[in-house]
């Protein structure tokens, strides 16, 4: 397979095409350049230096920092019930001039600037409406047309990340400002994760960094400088409230960016399912599943648990807690493990560890839970299905997985990533 190559190009194609089949404009796929973390790992496997966190079991205190793994111990951390928990990172954990502009957004905010933030948030479009989908399907379908006049092996995580981006910002945010600006918050995705440490090592808290915060910060000032020129959505209801005093320049900042850096997870939990369908020789049950809204959910729902791009979550207790028998002190960084929590057999039966869309299983902890739960969450999983459907419409009916049968997976920081799906005519 040849090595992505850097950049973005534009594209768009009419010739002979009818209306209804003419491309979006700024139709393109872009191609990625994988970070030094990237490795080739078959669709469902995580590797094994990290297997810690993605099996369930007792509070483990001798890791540093503590992990928090089976699914009601990580339940009753995220319900919260005599608010014990802090989610904003401390200072002393990330220093100031390590903490990248997304630490100042809702999901990392604590008591009543959250929950007035949460209130505000509730019931504005998430890019879940009718047209965003319409939105996503057309343009899904188009960009594997693309994909499909290249050679094979086609890398569909260039479909699905055009896709995801372009949501984002046109429906999610309705911010047309940054439209232009496309192309780099691209690039500097990929400047996200350092690379690996002397020793092969690196951490999760890398995912904060400051490699890129400073431009990423630029781009996402040029919504608010454009305030009287955004339509009635997200991005102008975020601006109002800070222009009302309601929301200081970082958390609107912030907000923004963590808005924007959504559409990576939902690449990754879209680019994971597919590739676990094929893995798993359930490619077949889902064009037959496709016209079928339950099945549909099933799947999106199987993927959601077993393909987490945000596997855990750094937390600190407020005062000395008693948790699965175990005593954390407070103040004492504390991860907690989703992927882990969606893999305990407690929970989720025999097997948990498996992948298998066919039958009904428990809500898992994807998203969270109680006030914290994703926002996002009906857009994203939405987000999932459509592009399902639409890879399942275009490809062939018999593909495979190239490459071996394994995907090009990033591992270094918190956010887990597909950066290369390979697919090929079976």
């Amino acid at each position: 397979m040849a090595v992505p190559l850097p950049g973005y190009q534009c594209e768009l194609r009419e010739g002979n095409m009818t209306a209804s089949t003419l491309l979006l404009p700024g139709v393109s796929l872009g191609e990625m350049q994988p970070t030094a973390g990237a490795v080739w790992l078959p669709p469902s496997q995580w590797p094994r230096d990290a297997d810690y966190l993605f099996r369930p079991r007792p509070v483990d205190t001798t890791a540093a920092p503590t992990v928090v793994s089976r699914y009601e111990d990580v339940l009753a951390v995220v319900l919260d019930s005599d608010g014990a928990w802090r989610r904003e990172i401390p200072l002393d954990v990330v220093p100031r001039e390590e903490r990248h502009c997304i630490l100042d957004a809702s999901w990392l905010m604590d008591g009543e600037t959250h929950r007035a933030l949460r209130r505000s948030l509730r019931g504005i479009n998430r890019g879940s409406t009718v047209e965003a989908r319409e939105f996503t399907r057309t343009l899904m379908r188009q960009l594997l047309r693309l994909l499909m006049d290249e050679e094979p092996p086609w890398n569909l995580s260039r479909a699905i990340y055009e896709a995801s981006l372009r949501v984002i910002v046109e429906h999610t945010l309705q911010a047309p400002p940054l439209l232009e600006h496309v192309a780099r918050l691209r690039e500097l995705q990929r400047l996200r994760v350092p690379p690996p440490r002397p020793d092969g090592s690196g951490s999760g808290l890398d995912y904060f960094g400051s490699v890129r915060q400073p431009e990423f910060e630029d781009i996402m000032e040029c919504v608010p400088a454009s305030y009287h020129k955004l339509p009635d959505g997200l991005a102008r209801h975020l601006v109002s409230l800070h222009r009302s005093g309601n929301m200081t320049s970082s958390q609107l900042i912030s907000q923004l960016g963590m808005l924007v850096l959504s559409h990576e997870s939902q690449t990754a939990t879209a680019a994971s399912l597919i590739a676990m369908l094929l893995e798993h020789d359930l490619y077949g049950y889902a064009v037959k599943a496709a016209g079928q809204p339950e099945l549909v959910r099933r799947m999106v729902a199987e993927g959601g648990r077993r393909g987490l791009s945000f596997p855990i979550n750094l937390i600190t207790p407020r005062a000395d807690v008693t948790l699965g028998g175990r005593e954390l002190p407070a103040g004492e960084p504390v991860l907690i493990s989703y992927a882990a929590a969606n893999m305990d057999p407690e929970r989720f039966g025999l097997a948990p560890s498996g992948f298998d869309p066919r039958p009904q299983r428990p809500p898992h902890l994807a998203f969270g839970e109680g006030v914290h739960r994703c926002q996002g969450e009906v857009g994203a999983e939405q987000f999932v299905a459509d592009v399902l459907l639409a890879t399942l419409e275009t490809l062939p009916s018999q593909v495979r997985l190239d490459h071996g049968g394994e995907v090009l997976r990033e591992v270094t920081g918190m956010s887990w990533d597909v950066v290369c799906l390979p697919v090929s005519p079976a």
